[in-house]
C-alpha cells in the first residue's frame, strides 16, 4: 500500500532577491475507501425449498449468506464464530434445542449471534424460545417484508451493542492512562520536592562548613599573633 504522505521539493523566485526559495511541501495521497464487510446470515432450514426461498429473499438485502439443513451443524457453525444472524426452523421443545442455545448465550452482547426462530409454535412455546436466548420468533407463513423488517431490527441491535462494547473499551483504555498519568505526575512531584529538600539540606551544610572554615581560620590568625608576640617578647 502506497504511503498516504509525500514530500516533494519545489523552487520558487523570490520577490525579495535573486536567490530562489526551497521549500519542501507535504502532498496527502487519498487512501482509497475499503467497502464496509457485509453482514453473514446463516439460514438452517431442513425443508430445501423452503431454504433456497429464504435465500432468495435475504439475497436481495445484500448479505452474505450460508446454509445448513440441520440445527446441529447451523449450531456447530455459529460456535466457529464468523455468524451474525442466525435464520433457524427449530422445535423449541426439542432438548437438544435448549442446550445449543445455552452454549451460545454466555457470549457478550457484541459478539453474539443474533437468532431468529421460525416455529409454528404456539404462544407459550414461543415464550419459552425467548426466555431460553432467541432473540425474535416468526410463525409461518411469514410475510416476506415484515421478516426482512426483523432481520434488519436485530442486526442494528447487534452492531449498537458492538458501538456500545466498543466505546466502554475505548473508556477504559483511556482511564488507564489518566491513572497512569496521575501517577506518573505524583511521582514526579515527589522528586521535585525530594530534589528542593536534597538542594536546601546541601546549601545548609556548605554554609556550616564555610562557618566553621571561618571559625577555624580566625582562631588560627589569633594564635598566630599571639604566637608572634611571645616570640617577639622573647
Amino acid at each position: 500500500m502506497s504511503n498516504p504522505l509525500c514530500f516533494s521539493s519545489e523552487t520558487f523566485p523570490s520577490p525579495i532577491s535573486s536567490k530562489p526559495i526551497h521549500c519542501l511541501l507535504l502532498v496527502t495521497r487519498r487512501l482509497p475507501i475499503l467497502p464496509p464487510t457485509r453482514e453473514k446470515l446463516l439460514i438452517a432450514e431442513g425443508d430445501p425449498a423452503l431454504r433456497q426461498q429464504l435465500h432468495d429473499l435475504f439475497a436481495t438485502a445484500d448479505y452474505d449468506i450460508a446454509q445448513s439443513d440441520s440445527a446441529a451443524e447451523a449450531f456447530h457453525l455459529v460456535r466457529a464464530g464468523g455468524i451474525d444472524l442466525l435464520v433457524l426452523a427449530a422445535d423449541p421443545a426439542d432438548p437438544q434445542f435448549s442446550s445449543a442455545l445455552a452454549e451460545i448465550n454466555p457470549l457478550s452482547l457484541a459478539t453474539r449471534t443474533r437468532v431468529v426462530l421460525l416455529s409454528q409454535t404456539s404462544a407459550a412455546d414461543r415464550a419459552r424460545s425467548l426466555d431460553l436466548g432467541v432473540d425474535d420468533v416468526i410463525a409461518p407463513p411469514w410475510d416476506p417484508n415484515e421478516l426482512l423488517a426483523r432481520v434488519r431490527a436485530q442486526l442494528r441491535t447487534k452492531r449498537e451493542f458492538h458501538a456500545l462494547e466498543e466505546k466502554t473499551r475505548i473508556a477504559e483504555e483511556s482511564c488507564v492512562v489518566a491513572q497512569t498519568a496521575f501517577q506518573a505526575l505524583a511521582v514526579t512531584e515527589k522528586m521535585t520536592r525530594d530534589a528542593f529538600t536534597l538542594e536546601r539540606t546541601l546549601k545548609i551544610g556548605v554554609g556550616a562548613l564555610f562557618g566553621l572554615a571561618l571559625v577555624v581560620g580566625v582562631f588560627f590568625f589569633l594564635f598566630s599573633r599571639r604566637a608572634d608576640k611571645e616570640s617577639r617578647s622573647a
